[in-house]
């Protein structure tokens, strides 16, 4: 699941218009943060890594998208265990999700 509408909806009170906002909000911040962890990633610096990866993992669990909540987990994971090859995996993983999320946005009927 990429996101729990219903959950944010209901962490919103059912405010349509908020959720929107909410949702637009973050994606607008997520492209700037996706190229941030990746250029972190090419780096190679374990602290900056795990400090933005933790970042979008906040921002997604606050906006209920478990997926790229989920897979900033385990980029920080794999980081800490020195499995760089994983790391790159998992944001992939992330694009994915944002881009899917965009999708939803896009669509009237999923909100």
């Amino acid at each position: 699941m990429t996101i729990d509408i219903a959950g944010l909806n209901q962490r919103v009170g059912g405010d349509k218009y908020l959720l929107k906002k909410i949702l637009t909000a973050y994606c607008e911040d997520m492209p700037k943060k996706l190229s941030s962890l990746k250029q972190a990633l090419d780096d190679g610096g374990a602290e900056t890594i795990i400090m933005r990866a933790d970042n979008i993992a906040g921002a997604s669990v606050n906006v209920m998208a478990r997926q790229i909540a989920k897979a900033s987990s385990d980029l920080m994971e794999a980081v800490k265990l020195g499995d760089i090859e994983k790391a790159y995996v998992m944001l992939a993983r992330m694009e994915t999700g944002y881009k899917r999320l965009l999708k939803i946005l896009d669509d009237p009927f999923e909100l």
